[in-house]
């Protein structure tokens, strides 16, 4: 089953549909016009093009938005910016799908492994298909391998694919608003891969140590838990994070997963609940903030 933010990914993974929705954002067009921006003539039985309009709709617009910040993501890509909506860089967002859905991100979201040890970890793939998204994600150069003394190669994700979590939050987020009842909720496993790959990534004040826990309430049918990570921070500088709410910790973060999204994405935390250090704790969320999107 497709995880959370993978259908939002597919949605708006062609340019024409991006080129649509953008054209559709500038004002309503006459259904002549429609045809005419998808490269199709009027089809026969059609209404009076003149009688037809088409305008956006709020879920076309934020779905806008995910194919900015897809595209945004596309442009670091490590050889060079991939244009959006060709081959190369359907075959990359196949590859990230595939690797969230799979769950072989998840594997090697807390530290780099083998395929044998990925296999332990996931445990829901069979080796062939384990082989193939290892095989797709390395070539999109989402995961880079290096030999090992043992068990063939080690797999590690590389930076680039930190940074991807952003177009799976804003695709997840869509999901959420405006298709909620046809798409995978975000679940436990999905958050806190999600803190295991971005919070390395993330550089504080020099002036801050300490440790926190950044937790995400889980509310869905057959899953209602706490999901998330302590993070450790030495001089500024992220020494650990680990799947482990048990840990004692100089301060917190708590919130439903629609306020975390909001939070990481918008910078908008009126729903986190903070408490003991707060400076850390409220420093660590901007820096997601800042780290996936950029603006301070």
């Amino acid at each position: 089953m497709a995880r959370s933010g993978t259908r939002g990914l597919s949605l708006i993974s062609s340019s024409i549909s991006r080129h649509i929705l953008r054209e559709l954002s500038e004002g309503p067009k006459r259904l002549d016009e429609m045809w005419g921006l998808s490269g199709s003539p009027v089809g026969t039985g059609m209404p009076d093009p003149d009688a037809v309009e088409t305008k956006i709709t709020p879920a076309g617009e934020e779905l806008l938005f995910v194919a900015f910040i897809l595209e945004r993501w596309l442009q670091n890509a490590p050889k060079g910016p991939l244009p959006f909506g060709e081959s190369e860089a359907k075959a990359v967002i196949g590859a990230l799908k595939g690797g969230w859905t799979s769950t072989v991100l998840h594997g090697l979201a807390a530290e780099p492994r083998t395929q044998t040890e990925l296999d332990r970890a996931t445990g829901a793939l069979n080796s062939r298909s384990l082989e193939f998204h290892l095989k797709e994600m390395q070539r999109a150069e989402l995961v880079a391998a290096r030999p090992s003394d043992g068990e063939g190669a080690i797999y590690a994700v590389t930076d680039w694919l930190r940074e991807g979590i952003a177009p799976l939050a804003v695709a997840a987020r869509w999901e959420r608003h405006h298709a909620a009842a046809e798409t995978a909720p975000i679940a436990g496993l999905d958050v806190e891969a999600a803190f295991l790959l971005t919070v390395p990534m993330l550089e504080l004040p020099a002036e801050l140590s300490g440790s926190c826990r950044l937790v995400v309430e889980i509310d869905n049918v057959g899953e209602h838990r706490q999901a998330g990570v302590t993070v450790w921070v030495e001089d500024g500088q992220v020494a650990s994070c680990a799947v482990d709410l048990q840990a004692e910790a100089d301060a917190f973060a708590i919130g439903p997963a629609s306020a975390w999204l909001d939070a990481v994405i918008e910078a908008d935390t009126h729903d986190i609940r903070l408490g003991g250090d707060r400076e850390l704790a409220r420093a660590l969320l901007t820096e997601l903030h800042v780290t996936l999107f950029g603006i301070r």
